[in-house]
C-alpha cells in the first residue's frame, strides 16, 4: 500500500510541474474545475495501483 501512496505522489507531482509550466507558458493563472480534478485524481491512483499490482505480480512469479 505505501508503493502506490509514493507512485500516486510522484504521478501528481508531475502533473503539478506541468501545470506550473504551462501557466508560466500562458502568463495566466490556469483554474482546474472539478469535472476534470475529480477524474484525473481517480487516473492517477489507477495507474498508480495498477502499476504496483503489475510488480508485484511479477516478483510473485518469479519474473523480470
Amino acid at each position: 500500500m505505501v508503493s502506490i501512496f509514493s507512485r500516486m505522489f510522484i504521478y501528481y507531482l508531475i502533473v503539478f510541474v506541468v501545470w506550473s509550466v504551462l501557466s508560466m507558458i500562458t502568463g495566466k493563472d490556469l483554474s482546474l474545475p472539478l469535472y476534470i480534478f475529480i477524474p484525473l485524481v481517480l487516473l492517477v491512483w489507477g495507474l498508480a495501483y495498477y502499476q504496483t499490482k503489475r510488480e508485484q505480480s511479477k516478483v510473485n512469479t518469479g519474473e523480470r
